[in-house]
């Protein structure tokens, strides 16, 4: 399963608005996107994930071909307040 898995693009990917629908949004390499579901198992190719606090729709294949997964807690301060899912607590 996919769904709030984040990932860091290793290049420009191409999106689109999920809302708005004002065409394709190109994502500059390195930034981090958010996977909030999809695809489905159906012929579902798309993805819909958050980037800089949009919703966006993507190619599923583009997680394989440019994205890395982030999988330790270091990448944190990369990612932006609006995709986090909890605060995070200082420890003493």
């Amino acid at each position: 399963m996919l769904r709030n898995k984040r990932y860091k693009l290793t290049k420009s990917v191409l999106a689109l608005d999920a809302v708005v629908r004002q065409g394709w949004i190109t994502i500059p390499a390195g930034e981090i996107i958010r996977i909030l579901a999809g695809p489905n198992g159906e012929g579902n190719e798309m993805i819909d994930i958050l980037w800089d606090g949009r919703m966006l729709t993507m190619f599923a294949i583009e997680l394989a071909a440019g994205c890395e997964e982030i999988t330790n807690g270091n990448a944190a301060a990369d990612i932006p307040s609006v995709a986090l899912d909890a605060p995070t607590r200082k420890q003493r």
